[in-house]
């Protein structure tokens, strides 16, 4: 089995919709691997437009995949790894 994990676009490090179009290069150009079932975890998307572009994408696909939604009210129990200079508080729009 190969399990991929989808995460955020780190904006300035990717630019917004990064993750999606990583996603779209590996279904556009990986083969079918023999023997071998491939799994997606779309991970914690902030962004909600973000989240249902990727998981549109992998329905489309016929991709197998789970979602682990974002959850506002438990980003304090989640550990910040902010550059310096950068917030460290995590804001959903």
């Amino acid at each position: 089995m190969l399990v991929r994990i989808i995460g955020n676009d780190l904006e300035p490090r990717h630019r917004k919709g990064q993750s999606h179009d990583n996603v779209r290069f590996v279904l556009d150009n990986e083969p079918e691997l023999p023997d071998c079932e491939k799994f997606w975890i779309v991970n914690r998307i902030v962004d909600p437009d973000e989240e249902a572009r990727i998981v549109d994408l992998l329905q489309s696909r016929g991709q197998s995949f789970h979602t682990i939604p974002f959850e506002l009210d438990m980003a304090p129990a989640l550990i910040s790894f902010a550059a310096p200079g950068q917030p460290s508080t995590v804001e959903r729009g």
